[in-house]
């Protein structure tokens, strides 16, 4: 009986450290996304940055196509 309770109280303590262990990767796991959606907040603004100077670079380069034409309309004259 007593082998029998010594077993018990093993698997009672494995039990106990296997839902520690569980607690402590599930904290893991959060911190690990409370991480992403901290780098995922300034990507988003880098990506909102880049799409803004693809713009500014089409509008610059329709600027330019524009003077060019009206630069080689001139020189007709």
């Amino acid at each position: 009986m007593n082998q029998i309770d010594n077993e018990i109280n093993q698997m009672n303590q494995t039990i106990h450290y296997l839902l520690q262990m569980h607690h402590r990767m599930g904290c893991m796991v959060n911190q690990v996304g409370e991480m992403i959606s901290q780098l995922e907040q300034p990507m988003n603004r880098k990506s909102r940055v880049i799409n803004q100077l693809k713009q500014e670079i089409n509008q610059t380069e329709h600027l330019i196509k524009q003077t060019v034409q009206m630069i080689n309309h001139l020189c007709r004259f």
